[in-house]
């Protein structure tokens, strides 16, 4: 079977590219015929660089139509395929369709509470998509609770993968972390989704039940869309009771240091 991959790829450094890159490599052990169709900056074999955020629905159709594919999966989040939530992966899903190659997408946000705009795009591709893949039981409620029941017939929970990987040897000394301190950590972009200011609140009353305790908050924006929210996050550790209590590691986190800081 040749599978077509919709999605960023490594180097490109994000959580789904790296997702990606490990489910492709385990599918290409089975025997499968894998080819990716990414952003410009990703590479590797059977890789295609073939769209920014502004040329997405031609760019991405036009490049997956050469190798014929059987399927194509395409990785979702709302961030990932430019401006208006990532508006620019209906069309291409929508093409391939059109032309009957099965869609397989896998939503990797659902929110529970979703906005306007959330709801609109995740209803066009539950219509749209042959298959829809979530990793956690609450997201298929979550769907079943907020589209009609022909949109959810197709849709299955596969449980997210995870690595095994030994632990790093004095890693709080190589992130410059007090040895004798228990760490709270959130990793990950920031964004809206990520509530982030939620853990500020609450550490005024983990610190009573442990007063040593040491709040690690690691990541930087995706793009400038986020901007204001980064700028209100920083506001916001600055006037927390307890922002002595508070370390922030700022910028693109590679694997290795990645690796170190969840040691």
């Amino acid at each position: 079977m040749r599978i077509g991959y919709i999605s960023s790829y490594p180097p490109i450094e994000c959580g789904i590219a790296a997702y990606s890159a490990f489910l492709i490599d385990a599918l290409r052990q089975k025997g499968a015929d894998v080819y990716v169709v990414s952003h410009l900056g990703a590479s590797g074999t059977q890789v295609f660089p073939a769209f920014n955020e502004n040329d997405l629905d031609d760019k991405a159709y036009q490049v997956a139509l050469r190798f014929t594919p059987d399927i194509v999966h395409v990785q979702h989040e709302f961030g990932l395929y430019g401006a208006h939530f990532g508006i620019n992966i209906l069309p291409v899903i929508v093409k391939f369709r059109l032309i009957g190659v099965p869609v397989v997408t896998t939503l990797h946000t659902v929110y529970e509470h979703p906005e306007r705009c959330h709801r609109v795009i995740i209803e066009n591709i539950l219509a749209n998509s042959d298959r829809i893949i979530v990793h956690q039981q609450y997201q298929l409620e979550t769907l079943r609770r907020l589209f009609p029941e022909q949109y959810i017939r197709n849709v299955a929970v596969i449980p997210h993968g995870a690595r095994l990987v030994e632990p790093v040897p004095d890693a709080k000394a190589k992130l410059g972390l007090p040895q004798d301190k228990k760490i709270i950590l959130m990793i990950g972009y920031f964004r809206p989704s990520k509530n982030f200011e939620l853990i500020i609140d609450l550490l005024p009353q983990i610190l009573r039940r442990y007063p040593g305790a040491l709040l690690v908050l690691a990541g930087k924006i995706r793009n400038q869309e986020y901007a204001e929210y980064r700028n209100q996050l920083f506001e916001h550790i600055s006037r927390s009771p307890a922002r002595e209590h508070i370390r922030v590691i700022l910028g693109q986190l590679n694997q290795n240091t990645f690796d170190t800081i969840l040691s």
